[in-house]
């Protein structure tokens, strides 16, 4: 059996982009006129509690994969806006 690759390599980080990127898409599809904002920062706010118990539970935390997660939401944002011109995508939606 192959051993996984390190913690720290670049398949890591991509499983991390393309996990929130998922999460973030099916958030956009689900609330596509602004509650995918509250939705994506709290998906945000999952991955750094993710980091943050890894630290207590004897685990690597790390800032790194924080930032793949960003990544992968910024992209899920993108992506979305491209497919879905006409959806308004921003906090303010929230209020009104």
């Amino acid at each position: 059996m192959p051993a996984p690759p390190p913690v720290g390599s670049s398949y890591d980080k991509l499983n991390h982009v393309f996990a929130f990127f998922v999460l973030g898409v099916l958030a956009r599809l689900a609330w596509p006129e602004g509650g995918a904002f509250k939705a994506l920062t709290l998906l945000l706010l999952f991955g750094i509690l993710i980091e943050v118990v890894q630290y207590f539970v004897g685990r690597d935390a790390s800032a790194f994969d924080v930032l793949a997660d960003s990544i992968g939401l910024l992209l899920a944002i993108s992506a979305t806006h491209i497919a879905q011109p006409g959806v308004v995508y921003s906090a303010r939606d929230e209020e009104l």
